[in-house]
């Protein structure tokens, strides 16, 4: 049976064209480049895209593929407040449900749907109807930069293929047309087929996973070279390098094998970093805390905010989720994280008490009403259970609640609400007039300061790699804000009458407002709030920090990366600071390369004690060293970070740390070490969790143990000032 051409078997008719067959602003043509950035693109698309608008019937829909979240919310911002058009977005990170529910709409009345969106919308979502798709021919992919050894996120064309995959989004059900916005030339010269993902993508789950393989005839490294698409050497080696510095892999026999943790993070349903948090949780008594914590890192955060274009976005709404975000993060410092798992608990202490009946009925409106994604919610219950279900089997006892939850979830879970599966999520507003925040911190009681600490540092003992130092680094209490076009005058009236505390404001000649509020605090404030995003309903379409003068951040990259700065997302409670210096663990650093430079772009942060990094990778990092320094009281700490030594020039404020970091360091999996009674295994772990809390203690109320003085290029080793960590006994039994 020969290969069948769906192209020529369409039922309607589909039209293409090309960017030099069209002709607007003063007749000239011009193409889209992958260098452009987003206010120059969507300068160009919001014109042509009112032009098709004021010369087409109001019933027909439009789409637009842009690279990336940026772009869709720059060119919303030049579309929002024109007549006749109702606009919705679309990217990554949104949950599937808020994606279809949103596609699904129709424009308001006489308005016409023009939805912007990421390249999700090519394939793994269903859409409407659409007449005309207008086609930046862009995408961001992340591609492997051999200069800087790492896959960067980069703005590139796609593939023949692709452009063909997006014009399956019109003609379905009547004809349609495509506007590629490139020239039929550029066409042409477009790759047919997209590059395989395995090229770029990171290797440490496939490299783990392959390197435990027994019985095969050639080495781990063979068996990858002879794959089809065969990874890149250089690619290779980082993964490897990474995946000893966790202690996955260790020589064994001359040969690099998996060690026991190794074979264990292989099992769980889990990327290896995020895998080792449930390793930490069950080293600090924090399993259950930590399972959940490692459910989010891999799925995201159920906390979400409605559609930016919804009309019931307003300020007090991006106010109430603030507020949100602030009752689940508790006592503790800024924490994506923390926030997102006690949002986890509080949907479970609500399920708890309300029952499987009420969560049939009512937790999707409930849900909605609190800036949660049940969708969401239920996917990391699932991976929690899974990730029990994997410890209980290899012959751990983790049920610690997760298994008892697991049967009362059950038949709530089987019962796929229809309202939910059926168009999306409900609609987000208030129940009652309730107030989400006040139900939250019912929900969540007082935090737990001592469980808040205890995660913090399993965080950062799963993150070392992601630890920033940020010094300088501070807001100021003066905020700069775009004004829509016309609104000037109203952006000083419209953040007092929504409770901001403003002292002064003054326009600059670049038409922007800046903003002086009372404190660092509440400038703060206003920066997260305007970070939730905006939307016609708002004088401004965003806001940035002011600094003057000497104010400047200054910036530690990260461990063992390549050269470039670390970029907090503005959307993260990390971000701005208040303090003028800051310790972040970043969870997940993206790489990004534009045409301004290489950066990473750095979410899912935690604000941790300064002075715990050095702590963390003294008492739990495997590739580690201690020498002599220079005088008395000082030393030098070397640890490795993807084959790169990097050094701590380190004073002691306070010895008697030392003795906690060795009982963390020494005891480190003894409680599976061979021999070890099973009663004694809970008394290891909590003499591990409390000497843990000692040391967070000295660093929350006394300051840091080991002070920081600056970086060493090369020093002499003093053997045994700590024993290396013995890989022999640990999860012995798995």
């Amino acid at each position: 049976m020969g290969i069948v051409d769906l192209e020529s078997h369409r039922r309607h008719r589909l039209t293409i064209s090309h960017i030099d067959d069209y002709s607007y602003q003063a007749g000239q043509p011009v193409s889209l480049k992958t260098d452009m950035d987003p206010e120059e693109m969507a300068q160009i698309l919001a014109p042509l895209i009112i032009q098709q608008h004021n010369c087409r019937p109001r019933d027909q829909s439009f789409l637009v593929f842009l690279p990336g979240k940026k772009e869709v919310h720059v060119l919303a911002d030049h579309l929002c407040n024109k007549p006749n058009l109702t606009v919705q977005r679309i990217y990554g990170g949104q949950a599937l449900g808020a994606q279809e529910g949103m596609l699904h709409r129709v424009g308001r009345g006489s308005n016409r749907l023009v939805i912007l969106a990421t390249d999700v919308v090519e394939s793994s979502v269903t859409i409407p109807s659409v007449d005309l798709v207008f086609d930046t021919c862009q995408q961001r992919r992340r591609r492997w930069n051999p200069q800087h050894r790492e896959s960067p996120l980069t703005r590139q064309l796609v593939s023949k293929d692709e452009a063909l995959q997006r014009a399956g989004r019109t003609a379905r059900v009547r004809p349609g047309e495509v506007l590629r916005l490139v020239s039929r030339q550029e066409f042409d010269l477009l790759q047919q087929h997209a590059e395989p993902e395995v090229r770029h993508q990171p290797l440490d789950s496939l490299v783990v996973t392959v390197f435990g393989f027994r019985g095969i005839s050639m080495s781990p490294q063979e068996f990858l070279h002879s794959l089809p698409e065969a990874p890149n050497q250089i690619r290779l080696d980082c993964a490897v390098a990474r995946l000893e510095e966790l202690g996955a892999l260790a020589m064994e026999g001359g040969s690099l094998r998996p060690t026991p943790l190794g074979r264990l993070l292989e099992q769980l349903p889990l990327d290896p970093e995020a895998g080792q948090l449930v390793v930490n949780g069950l080293r600090y008594n924090a399993l259950e805390e930590c399972c959940i914590l490692a459910a989010i890192v891999q799925l995201g955060s159920p906390l979400e905010t409605p559609p930016v274009d919804d009309s019931s976005w307003t300020i007090q709404m991006a106010l109430d989720f603030w507020q949100v975000q602030q009752v689940c993060c508790g006592g503790a410092p800024p924490s994506d994280l923390l926030a997102a798992a006690g949002a986890v608990r509080a949907w479970q202490n609500q399920l708890q008490s309300r029952g499987e009946d009420w969560a049939a009925e009512m937790g999707p409106e409930w849900c909605a009403a609190h800036f949660l994604c049940l969708e969401r919610l239920q996917a990391i219950d699932e991976v929690a259970g899974q990730v029990h279900e994997v410890l209980e089997k290899l012959g751990y006892n983790a049920g610690r609640g997760l298994h008892a939850r697991e049967g009362r979830l059950r038949a709530w879970k089987r019962r796929r609400y229809s309202r939910v599966n059926k168009g999306g999520n409900p609609e987000h507003s208030r129940i009652n007039g309730g107030d989400p925040a006040r139900t939250f911190r019912t929900l969540l009681g007082y935090g737990d300061a001592i469980q808040e600490r205890l995660l913090q540092w399993c965080i950062a003992a799963s993150y070392v790699h992601g630890a920033i130092s940020l010094r300088g680094s501070s807001c100021t209490e003066e905020v700069r804000f775009v004004p829509r076009q016309g609104q000037r005058l109203q952006v000083e009236g419209f953040l007092r009458s929504h409770g901001f505390q403003v002292t002064s404001s003054r326009s600059e000649r670049s038409n922007e407002v800046i903003v002086t509020f009372a404190s660092k605090e509440e400038a703060c404030r206003a920066l997260q709030v305007a970070a939730l995003g905006t939307n016609g309903s708002f004088p401004f379409k965003r806001a940035e920090a002011n600094s003057w003068g000497r104010q400047r951040r200054l910036q530690v990259q990260l461990r063992g990366s390549a050269p470039g700065n670390c970029t907090l997302v503005a959307q993260s409670m990390s971000e701005p600071q208040v303090q003028d210096g800051a310790e972040v663990i970043t969870a997940c650093a993206l790489p990004v390369k534009t045409s301004k430079g290489f950066f990473y772009l750095c979410s899912k942060n935690t604000v941790v004690p300064c002075g715990l990094l050095p702590v963390a990778i003294m008492a739990t990092y495997f590739k580690q060293e201690l020498a002599q320094g220079s005088s008395p009281g000082r030393f030098i700490l070397k640890a490795r970070f993807l084959s790169k030594w990097e050094h701590f020039d380190l004073r002691v404020a306070d010895a008697s740390a030392f003795a906690d970091i060795s009982i963390i360091r020494d005891n480190m999996d003894k409680e599976f070490a061979p021999g070890v009674a099973a009663g004694a295994r809970p008394r290891i772990v909590n003499e591990r969790s409390d000497a843990v809390l000692r040391l967070m203690d000295r660093l929350c109320t006394g300051g840091p143990p080991l002070q920081t003085i600056a970086p060493q290029s090369s020093f002499g080793l003093l053997r045994n000032a700590l024993a290396p960590l013995d890989l022999s006994g640990i999860f012995e039994g798995f």
